[in-house]
């Protein structure tokens, strides 16, 4: 009977070991936050839409966001982009700087970009709290804006489309 006791103790407190190692990788892996944004720009230099997210939260929402431009005049150096999603677990704003040469432009008002980096989280209520100063691992954005001013006589894109997948590692 006392080889039993030892044995299951030896075995549960291997468990035991087993268990608070698990538990404690899990505590120090990054947390990953997956963003998906749909929307229509609303003017030259704004969108809203829907997005969803998955990984450390799943969640729905709305979205609006709104580009600058740096210099404000003339052939822009940088592009910033804040994005303010809502959703029913909280709300959450990224940033992202995009220099000009990365932006990947395909035509007048449209561009396909990915830049790694590019995206921190800034704010974060609720479930997105502990998610500030996440960074984008992985993006992919495809912009095509029909409102985006031009030279006369410069074709206009003819698709209204913001889609975005941004992946965020803390």
């Amino acid at each position: 009977m006392r080889v039993k006791t030892f044995v299951l103790a030896g075995i549960l407190a291997a468990i035991g070991a087993v268990v608070a190692e698990v538990s404690s990788a899990a505590q120090s892996a990054p947390r990953e936050l997956v963003v998906a944004l749909d929307g229509s720009f609303t003017s030259p230099v704004s969108t809203s839409g829907t997005f969803v997210t998955g990984g450390a939260v799943a969640d729905t929402g709305t979205h609006v966001d709104l580009t600058t431009f740096s210099p404000k005049t003339g052939r822009p150096d940088l592009i910033t982009i804040m994005v303010t999603c809502k959703g029913k677990k909280g709300s959450f704003t990224f940033v992202g700087k995009v220099h000009a040469s990365q932006a990947g432009f395909l035509a007048p008002g449209v561009s396909l970009s990915s830049v790694p980096g590019a995206d921190r989280i800034t704010k974060g209520t609720g479930a997105y709290a502990s998610l500030v100063g996440a960074v984008t691992g992985k993006d992919l954005a495809f912009t095509s804006n029909p409102l985006e001013p031009g030279p006369p006589g410069t074709p206009k894109a003819t698709v209204n489309a913001l889609r975005v997948i941004d992946v965020f590692t803390k």
